[in-house]
């Protein structure tokens, strides 16, 4: 097992919202709503914390980060790309020709994660790859201004594009989450993703300037009770209480994160290691599998989900792991 994390707050947390937005998944398969896509919200704020962090720390071009960005998160979005693809067209009835018709105009833009951006593109494979394909072009295009125009970008950029952002999804549809306003479909995924990793941006900051003041354990505390009550409020509530659970967010990862859970744990460190593969590879256990062999939620199906997909996504990370040493096997031969 990977070593305990040095921050294992993040971890925790992740692990958490991991399993959150699965299981919401499931339980929409199921005609079960939550509120749980708030988990999206949370991971778009901390891949802003951790870009800031970034900044901080190394000497990078914006292009050298993104590429640092792809190497990490593409060898398990390839491997879920060709399940999931398989899952797709075999389920759909796709014949060979539909399938090769398919890939040419809507497969091959999944495969390059290029299928939102920023437009919404229909009949992809994985639904959930749009959180990755936004995270990588709004992460380059942060990265970038706060690079070549660190202050415009966060007392100007950053915060109008937060300003604009929530006034818009508020005002149009009253959720964060919604891409349907009466009878046109459209995609504020971009502007969601691009406005909430520049809050974890300002979140960063915030916590470097006044570090010394946020040791305070009972401050740290009071975070973690509010990503507590975040996760257990969003499970019965949606809608324009996403906004107030988004401030939630906010706060508790600004107060909470520069400490450590008070207990070292390998399967914690394990769990959020894998946990990237656990949320690429579950659609095809929540779309597929279990409504062919599940008519009705329940707390037997809710538990055989579960193991399923983290059986499932180790291995899957495993044989990730197997074909970056593959590669940089024929690359040194």
């Amino acid at each position: 097992m990977p070593k305990t994390n040095k921050n294992n707050m993040i971890s925790f947390w992740r692990v958490v919202f991991t399993y959150l937005i699965i299981l919401l998944h499931l339980f929409n398969q199921y005609f079960h709503i939550t509120g749980w896509t708030i988990g999206v919200e949370f991971f778009f704020v901390v891949s802003g914390w951790l870009l800031a962090a970034d900044l901080k720390k190394k000497d990078r071009t914006p292009y050298g980060y993104t590429w640092h960005r792809i190497k990490r998160l593409y060898p398990e979005y390839f491997l879920s790309f060709l399940v999931s693809g398989i899952f797709f067209l075999v389920f759909n009835g796709f014949s060979a020709k539909d399938s090769l018709f398919w890939f040419e105009t809507v497969g091959f833009r999944e495969l390059l994660l290029i299928h939102y951006w920023p437009w919404q593109e229909t009949q992809i494979a994985n639904v959930v790859t749009w959180y990755v394909s936004i995270l990588v072009l709004a992460g380059l295009l942060l990265y970038s201004l706060c690079k070549r125009l660190p202050d415009i970008t966060r007392e100007i950029i950053i915060p109008l594009a937060i300003i604009i952002g929530l006034t818009f999804s508020y005002r149009v549809t009253g959720s964060l989450v919604t891409d349907y306003y009466g009878d046109f479909i459209y995609s504020q995924k971009f502007m969601r993703g691009f406005m909430e990793m520049g809050i974890g941006i300002l979140l960063f900051d915030f916590n470097e300037k006044y570090s010394e003041y946020l040791k305070n354990k009972v401050v740290q505390w009071i975070g973690f009770l509010m990503l507590l009550f975040t996760a257990i409020s969003s499970y019965f509530y949606a809608g324009k209480v996403e906004y107030f659970h988004l401030l939630l967010i906010s706060i508790g990862v600004a107060i909470a994160f520069n400490t450590k859970l008070p207990f070292e744990s390998k399967l914690l460190a394990f769990l959020d290691t894998i946990s990237y593969s656990i949320f690429l590879n579950h659609v095809i256990f929540r779309a597929y599998i279990m409504p062919k062999y599940f008519e009705s939620l329940s707390a037997k199906v809710i538990v055989i989900y579960i193991i399923a997909v983290t059986v499932f996504s180790i291995v899957m990370y495993y044989l990730s792991r197997l074909m970056i040493v593959g590669i940089r096997k024929l690359q040194n031969a």
